[in-house]
């Protein structure tokens, strides 16, 4: 998945934008911003997740160097925060924005992401994009492992289209 996102998603976007922001929602302990050479100086990460998460990663991460300038926000996705975090630390509703909501979807209930995707969609600028991975209900029905145990929802292959279409992607 990151190989993906990375190679056939970031890599023309920071070819093409060359001002961009890259928005990370529910960041987890991704370090794309200190790794993926395409980021410049002219790119702005901004990593959002939970208080243990962000404060854990700035601790492990305080003596690395990023590849661009990179802004780590602690907030919680499930409420309006976010975006009012955002804004006020510097987001910028005229640039292109990039948002990567990788491994998120099906660990928050369907209303709140899709809520979520509402409001990424009205603070976009126009030429915005997004990567979301989502899973199959089969899959999210499954309580059993480390991870899909905690999976809330899915969505079939044919809903996929309509479903994000409603939240203006």
């Amino acid at each position: 998945r990151s190989y993906y996102i990375e190679e056939s998603l970031l890599k023309p976007w920071c070819e093409k934008n060359k001002v961009s922001q890259i928005i990370q929602l529910g960041a987890g302990l991704d370090t794309r911003a200190y790794r993926f050479k395409p980021f410049e100086e002219t790119h702005i990460i901004y990593e959002l997740d939970l208080p243990i998460i962000i404060n854990y990663k700035n601790e492990v991460l305080k003596h690395k160097k990023p590849l661009c300038r990179i802004i780590r926000l602690s907030t919680d996705l499930a409420t309006d925060e976010w975006v009012i975090n955002l804004i006020t630390n510097g987001f910028n509703k005229e640039i292109p924005t990039f948002w990567i909501l990788e491994g998120l979807a099906y660990y928050i209930e369907q209303k709140t992401f899709k809520n979520l995707l509402i409001k990424t969609t009205a603070i976009s600028a126009d030429h915005s994009k997004i990567f979301v991975d989502v899973c199959v209900p089969a899959l999210a029905e499954l309580k059993f492992g480390p991870f899909n145990r905690y999976f809330k929802w899915g969505i079939t292959f044919e809903e996929i289209p309509s479903f994000f279409k409603n939240t203006g992607w």
